[in-house]
């Protein structure tokens, strides 16, 4: 028998409640739809929540400087990703010409996209059920001071967001 409060699904939006928390207590928002890490704070987080899938990200703008590294960080069961509508430079290490005998991979075997179709910034998709709830997001070495770069989650387009570097 368990114990009362105590439910799966109590437990899963718990989790979900605690990752928001902790990616919203590394940063503040100096407006209300922007979120900036402080620089005593660590990186910028890019958040999915249970229902984001039907919205947006949990933090649709973010502010970041460059150099900053960038997180990502999904707190739902549904795969979710980050990829910018801009298209970055080809000689990206995920860009570079890759082994077609072997699997695809970001560090081993990187070549991601196609020529030319290289996006300015991308994460693999990641959700709770895949074990995996935060990973790097690439090319944020190619962002550039008082540029806005847009992105878009490639399993759910309608999530969109904006990253602002300052």
């Amino acid at each position: 028998m368990r114990a009362p409060g105590r439910s799966p699904g109590r437990r899963v939006v718990t989790f979900a409640l605690t990752c928001l928390l902790l990616s919203a207590g590394a940063s503040r928002a100096p407006a209300a739809t922007a979120t900036e890490a402080p620089e005593s704070a660590g990186s910028p987080v890019i958040s999915a929540i249970p229902g984001s899938r039907a919205g947006s990200y949990a933090t649709p703008v973010i502010v970041t400087q460059p150099g900053d590294e960038i997180s990502f960080v999904n707190a739902d069961v549904f795969l979710h990703s980050v990829r910018s509508v801009a298209t970055g430079p080809d000689n990206t290490s995920w860009c570079k010409p890759w082994d077609r005998n072997e699997p695809a991979h970001p560090k081993r075997n990187p070549r991601q996209f196609a020529k030319g179709k290289c996006p300015l910034l991308w994460t693999l998709p990641i959700s709770m059920t895949v074990g995996a709830v935060q990973t790097k997001v690439y090319g944020t070495e190619n962002l550039r001071p008082g540029t806005t770069v847009d992105f878009y989650c490639t399993v759910f387009p309608s999530m969109q967001g904006r990253l602002i570097v300052q």
